[in-house]
């Protein structure tokens, strides 16, 4: 079971809500159902592929990082650990626990103090095509 907190008081939250104020309200998205895109497409390089494309391609590899394009629909979202704290530098992504006496942020892999944690959003996902469903 998840909980939510109705404007919550951190920085990246206000700059969500700053955003979505000015920009973010205003966005349309072309819905995809029922389109019929073949895997002929490129944008960016990438082949638009099918799930079931994908699939074959990875062969259950998951050593290896491979770029590709799937159009879908979002069939599922996982709410476990959705955010995690992290160590508030920009070059690191190491979990962070408070040091109860102190109040502080310690990083377990560079062992820096913070007065507050970087909060990092982390979630899996499915897709789903016409083809197949994949976890993200």
């Amino acid at each position: 079971m998840g909980s939510m907190i109705v404007n919550p008081d951190f920085e990246k939250a206000k700059t969500l809500c700053d955003w979505y104020k000015a920009e973010g309200s205003k966005i349309t998205f072309k819905s995809i159902s029922g389109s019929s895109n073949t895997g002929s497409s490129m944008t960016c390089g990438l082949q638009l592929m099918t799930v079931v494309q994908v699939s074959t391609m990875l062969n259950g590899t998951t050593d290896m990082a491979i770029l590709f394009m799937v159009q879908g629909k979002v069939s599922n979202i996982y709410s476990a650990s959705l955010v995690y704290d992290s160590c508030s530098d920009n070059n690191r992504s190491g979990t962070v626990s408070q040091a109860v006496a102190s109040n502080e942020w310690i990083c377990k892999t560079c062992k820096r103090k913070w007065p507050n944690p970087k909060y990092v959003y982390n979630f899996s996902f499915d897709i789903s095509d016409s083809t197949s469903q994949t976890g993200l």
